[in-house]
């Protein structure tokens, strides 16, 4: 099965506060990766990321890793590289993310490495005029 995160959301008040609402919201990894699929490397941040990052350190066994990545496109698997490397730039939860860069790269081979930090955003047609 495709792991999910839920997110809690609250607004207003507090725990013994009736207006207390609560959103939870449930996203695969596949469709999480879908929503960065435009953004470059260079420009994703941290709160780009950490949906995907959020569902990654929550598989960190061999098998739950491996059944994901079962699932994932090319394209899904090379954004996922990128959240991978923004991840590993926090410090926190590397070895889940090592991991998972390990049963990536043994899926995708050395490309998805490459195509990942040679990554850029296309040049814009207007600056290429000025030159």
């Amino acid at each position: 099965s495709k792991a999910t995160v839920s997110v809690l959301y609250w607004k207003g008040g507090n725990k013994k506060n009736k207006k207390n609402k609560t959103i939870i919201v449930k996203m695969s990894l596949g469709s999480k990766l879908d929503s960065l699929l435009s953004t470059p490397f260079p420009n994703l941040d941290k709160d780009d990321v950490a949906g995907a990052l959020g569902i990654v350190t929550k598989c960190s066994t061999e098998e739950k890793i491996k059944q994901e990545l079962k699932g994932l496109s090319d394209e899904q698997c090379d954004v996922l590289m990128k959240v991978l490397y923004k991840g590993l730039e926090t410090g926190k939860n590397s070895n889940t993310l090592f991991k998972w860069h390990e049963w990536l790269c043994e899926k995708t081979g050395p490309g998805c490495i490459v195509r990942t930090l040679t990554d850029r955003a296309p040049a814009d047609d207007a600056d290429e005029d000025d030159e």
